[in-house]
């Protein structure tokens, strides 16, 4: 298996075990709270302007962190980076401050701990 066999086979096992089974908020706009499943790409993290599906996160990407070849196997160790919404802004009666409420840890912490247990599980 080639590097790119496994970032592909990787790709479709995170699309179907992970991001089709959750769905997490994507960034703030002026309306309700929308919620999708996480865009899941084979590459490093995007420059600032890189939006495939008008939204940056929540986001799976796979990359290639190393590989290390031997005259009998060879070894690929791959990097996932992971990214949600960062949260909204406190209210106080009713009002938005300016104060981030940064609750989005909440939402990195439970797909970090999906991917584990769906890839080691």
């Amino acid at each position: 298996m080639t590097p790119l066999d496994f970032l592909d086979a990787l790709k479709d096992f995170l699309q179907r075990e992970v991001a089709g089974t959750i769905w997490l908020q994507k960034e703030e706009t002026e309306k309700r709270p929308e919620f999708v499943h996480p865009y899941v790409e084979c590459m490093y993290l995007p420059h600032k302007n890189f939006s495939p599906y008008e939204f940056q996160v929540p986001m799976i990407l796979a990359s290639v962190d190393s590989i290390t070849s031997g005259p009998e196997s060879q070894t690929l160790e791959a990097r996932l980076t992971l990214g949600t919404y960062g949260g909204g802004f406190y209210t106080v009666q009713g009002e938005k401050t300016k104060i981030p409420d940064a609750k989005g840890y909440r939402d990195l912490l439970n797909l970090a701990e999906l991917c584990k247990q769906r890839l080691i599980g």
